[in-house]
């Protein structure tokens, strides 16, 4: 289970996290570390948090394993936006799967309400994600395309 100790007049968080996750996220970034702990430690830890992490922890190994020197923080960034994505497209999915099961005389006004959040929570949410994204990934390429070789034919 996550846990946070902290210490105001040094101004340090201290974080145990399981699946190694402190190494993890002090290679992200502080950006991308935060977005993942408000998942971790909202309430108690749960299997699907659990999850979140551990998917978080793979995709950021993989990005290491194939370029250990990628920037940390760019990886963690958009591992945590694809992470988020995924899981900002689940709860649009279970808003439509709400859609689908209205029923009774206020049919009008209750789809009227998901349709709201669905504009202002889900989509607007995901618009942040994939403005971040376009901005992110070609970064991340860049560093992932093979250099030319100098003096080399």
């Amino acid at each position: 289970m996550a846990t946070k100790h902290s210490d105001q007049r040094a101004g340090k968080v201290e974080l145990n996290l399981p699946l190694g996750g402190e190494r993890v996220l002090r290679k992200m970034g502080f950006g991308a570390a935060l977005q993942t702990l408000k998942k971790v430690l909202r309430g108690k830890t749960t299997p699907e948090s659990r999850g979140v992490v551990r998917l978080c922890r793979q995709l950021h190994a993989k990005f290491d394993s194939a370029n250990p020197k990628l920037d940390g923080k760019l990886v963690g960034s958009v591992v945590v936006r694809l992470v988020d994505t995924v899981e900002f497209a689940n709860g649009l999915s279970q808003r439509l799967r709400e859609i689908t099961r209205i029923k009774g005389p206020s049919k009008r006004e209750q789809l009227r309400s998901i349709l709201m959040v669905i504009d202002e929570v889900e989509l607007s949410a995901l618009r942040r994600q994939v403005e971040g994204l376009r901005r992110e990934i070609p970064r991340l390429l860049k560093e992932l395309t093979p250099k030319p070789r100098k003096g080399g034919g």
